[in-house]
């Protein structure tokens, strides 16, 4: 990679940039992939498949839910929050699977997290 100090602006070093990550994609996917999986095992995050064991109810609502978007019996929504058209759907009660509410990824973590946003 060249220093960017070679570059006569950020707006040229940045579609040089672009372009490179364009072209170098399935080499940057792959060099991500190894880096996060080493820094995952290295700070415990090293599998899923522990929580899946410990979860396996919410494992199969979530399932279920799945199911019921790609079947059509449910539509995907905006977060009811902010309106964010990428949202994720968060069940309140496991035990009623297609019961759920769309938040985008930032209000669905200050949900679970902080705890700091109601829903009514």
């Amino acid at each position: 990679m060249p220093w960017r100090h070679r570059f006569n602006s950020n707006e040229e070093y940045n579609a040089w940039y672009r372009a490179y990550r364009l072209n170098n994609a399935e080499k940057l996917r792959k060099y991500n992939n190894a880096y996060n999986k080493k820094w995952r095992k290295k700070n415990g995050y090293g599998s899923e498949t522990k929580w899946n064991k410990k979860n396996k109810s919410k494992v199969n609502v979530e399932r279920i839910l799945r199911k019921a978007v790609k079947r059509g019996e449910i539509k995907r929504k905006p977060c009811v929050l902010c309106g964010n058209e990428k949202s994720v759907a968060h069940h309140q009660d496991y035990k009623k699977p297609l019961e759920v509410i769309f938040l985008c990824h930032i209000h669905h973590r200050k949900f679970h997290y902080r705890k700091t946003i109601k829903i009514a």
